[in-house]
């Protein structure tokens, strides 16, 4: 049985009122004890919304995962006219980068460039104008370049979230 609650002040010559005890679902058994399966029920639904909201989260996460050893960063991130493509090193010591004019990979348009302590092109055909400023963009991105040769980086919110622009041109 719950102890009687009062409002009121006896002293200030106020009537005593008398609140009434929070009603029992099961008569005979205190409300804490009914309550209880109420609040386990509201932390497993809690728990359930969270763990929907986990998942909600991680399958966006699934799908950025970077899955090929090659990947394009387009003119919009790179700030460049052409694409760049960076690929997965698997042991091999000299980092590549290549390069071609347009979105769709194309062997035989394809410029291949080492990226040693200087950017060196090692198979086709950049002019001048564009080499330099490629090689720009290649020395400014380094840090990514490697990473992702390494198979440290592996989703493209990263690749995104870090990828600088090329330099202006004459930026020296």
């Amino acid at each position: 049985m719950q102890p009687d609650a009062y409002v009121g002040d006896v002293g200030a010559g106020k009537q005593i009122e008398k609140l009434a005890a929070p009603p029992s679902v099961m008569p005979g058994v205190p409300v804490a004890e009914v309550a209880m399966p109420a609040l386990l029920r509201q932390r497993q639904a809690a728990s359930r919304q969270k763990a929907k909201e986990d998942q909600a989260v991680a399958a966006p996460a699934a799908a950025d995962r970077i899955k090929q050893d090659n990947i394009s960063v387009p003119g919009h991130l790179t700030g460049l006219a052409q694409v760049i493509w960076l690929r997965r090193g698997h042991g091999e010591e000299k980092v590549l980068v290549g390069v071609t004019p347009g979105l769709r990979f194309d062997a035989e348009r394809l410029t291949v460039l080492a990226v040693e302590p200087m950017v060196i092109q090692v198979s086709g055909g950049l002019n001048e104008k564009d080499y330099e400023r490629v090689s720009a963009w290649v020395m400014t991105n380094r840090d990514v370049i490697d990473e992702f040769w390494e198979g440290q980086i592996t989703s493209f919110a990263e690749i995104y979230r870090r990828v600088r622009k090329a330099p202006a041109p004459g930026w020296r």
